[in-house]
């Protein structure tokens, strides 16, 4: 499911499931893994595969599931995107494709992103399916966006294109599809220059608001999101969505 390569120090993790690189369970302990092999090198570029990087949480797989397996689902997702965002030492997303709800997450964990050009969205549009955004969301993407930009992808669920995600902010960066790692392999050289322990401290010093914003929120945040995911009108909203998916 997902895979590690090196590019000199830079190891490149590439999420590939085939499908869609969608979240549950497994793709986090995987890609905690994923991390944990990559503990080493001076940055880490995460991709995905073809025409996806990922399209957030698996809903056909997570519908099912009973209250307390979704809670440490979501404890789990806290957990590894936070592990991310804090990671000591230069991350870039490398979107080589579709970015969609957790999967926007995962590449606004990253120190920068690098896009594909052509057709593919990026964005958080859990709103649309009426669920709120869990604090690692809001407090990750408030450290990285303007407040003006942050709402329009939070409250209104847009989904960019590359260009329109370039000008909002949401990425740092085009690249041709064949040549979007690359890019990603030399920003991330780029910023491990000066050295981990120099690049680490900035970048704590930096998101240390964020950090602790995250602790101060997670339980009551928690909670409250699965008591949404739960509700009636939420669960109508969210069958529809898995309907439509398998019936593609």
């Amino acid at each position: 499911m997902i895979v590690l390569e090196s590019r000199r120090n830079v190891v490149v993790i590439r999420m590939d499931d085939g499908k869609a690189n969608a979240m549950q369970e497994t793709f986090l302990a995987e890609f905690d893994r994923a991390l944990g092999d990559a503990a080493g090198a001076d940055a880490v570029v995460v991709t995905g595969a073809r025409k996806i990087f990922s399209a957030g949480l698996d809903l056909p797989a997570l519908i099912a599931l009973p209250r307390p397996e979704i809670e440490g689902l979501m404890e789990h997702f806290h957990e590894t995107m936070k592990r991310a965002f804090l990671w000591p030492a230069p991350v870039v997303a490398a979107v080589n494709g579709h970015a969609i709800a957790g999967g926007c997450v995962l590449a606004m964990q990253a120190d920068r992103r690098v896009m594909a050009e052509g057709e593919s969205k990026i964005g958080i549009n859990e709103v649309q399916i009426g669920l709120p955004l869990p604090v690692i969301v809001v407090e990750t993407f408030r450290a990285q966006l303007v407040p003006r930009r942050l709402a329009e992808a939070a409250e209104e669920g847009t989904l960019f294109s590359p260009t329109e995600a370039l000008e909002a902010g949401l990425i740092d960066a085009l690249a041709p599809p064949d040549a979007v790692v690359d890019r990603a392999v030399e920003v991330a050289e780029r910023l491990a220059a000066g050295g981990r322990a120099a690049f680490s401290g900035v970048k704590s010093l930096l998101r240390r608001p964020a950090a602790d914003a995250l602790e101060r929120a997670r339980d009551a945040d928690g909670k409250a999101w699965v008591d949404v995911w739960f509700a009636d009108a939420t669960r109508q909203r969210i069958a529809a969505v898995v309907e439509r998916l398998k019936s593609r």
